[in-house]
Parts: C-alpha cells; structure tokens; sequence
C-alpha cells in the first residue's frame, strides 16, 4: 500500500518544481504566476529562499518517500487564523490515482491541528473537475463563483470559490 506524506519544501526540490511549474499541462489551472511565467532553477530557489513561514507553508508530497507533487498554503494569516491551500500532483504517471485528495486531507489537518486555523480558502477553476471533487470530498463549500476569472486558450472560464470551517472540519 503507497504512503502518502508531505514534508516541508526545501531547496534541493528546485529542481523538481521547475520541472512542474514549466509543465503547461500540469499548471494550466493554477496561479497566473506559476501558469504564465518561465520558471528557471534561479527563480525558483530564489523564491524558495524568500520564503515567509509566517505567510506561507509549502511541501513536497511523497509516495513512499518520492515526490510526486507539492501542497501549501499561501496568504496564511496567523492573527486572523486563515489561510489558502492549494495542491499540485506534478508526476503525471501519479495523476488521477487519489493522492490528491489523500494530500489535501494531511493539508488540511496540518491547518487545523498544528496551525491552529479558524479558516481555509481554496479555487477551482471551473473546468478543473479533479479539484473540484478533491475539494469537496475533503469537505470544503462552494460559497461563489467569480465569472469569467481565468483566460485560458483565448476563452474566460469563471472560478468557483470554496471554504472549509474548522468546527466542520470532519478527520478523514
């Protein structure tokens, strides 16, 4: 049976994210700064070492000890007790088997045990139905749609926007 665990990010996995990150296929859903910019082994590392822990917590999602993807949450807000999570199964031969969903569980339990988080937030673009499902199957709400959000192809796809409480939160 495969492990699925997450650990922090550091900057040996430069490297490996490059890779995903200049993966059209891989990112043609998330953030217009991974999707549309070229990343290089110097930016990514250089992003890596601008790191805040205090306003992001990025990891390398394993399958018995070998990355497979990257997991994090970004805008984390500590006084407000929030955050925005968001996965990336960047090993195409490991995409469509679940682990993503095994992640976002780990992902979310780490914000709400560990971080102590009231709140997380997460996007989908609306053609991205495995984020979709992920997303829900962990429990997170739809709570809106942001119209005509992403330019993708030379078409506007709209956003849905999704929250998850820490009182709903259910340990899967």
């Amino acid at each position: 049976m495969e492990k699925i665990t997450l650990r922090p990010t550091s900057i040996k996995d430069a490297p490996l994210l490059v890779q995903w990150y200049n993966d059209e296929d891989n990112v043609k859903f998330m953030s217009t700064i991974v999707r549309c910019y070229h990343h290089t082994l110097k930016s990514v590392t250089q992003e890596l070492k601008a790191s805040n822990p205090d306003y992001e917590r990025t990891f390398i999602i394993l399958k018995n000890g070998k990355p497979i993807g990257e997991a994090g949450i970004d805008d984390l807000d500590l006084h407000d007790k929030r955050g925005e999570v968001y996965i990336l199964i960047g090993d195409k031969s490991e995409q469509g088997k679940g682990y993503g969903l095994i992640a976002m569980k780990k992902l979310v339990a780490y914000a709400f045990k560990t971080l102590k988080l009231n709140s997380l937030f997460a996007t989908a673009t609306i053609k991205n139905l495995s984020s979709i499902k992920t997303l829900q199957k962990v429990g997170f709400r739809k709570v809106g749609i942001r119209k005509e959000y992403h330019h993708l192809n030379g078409k506007f796809y709209d956003e849905v926007l999704f929250e998850l409480l820490k009182r709903d939160f259910r340990n899967l």
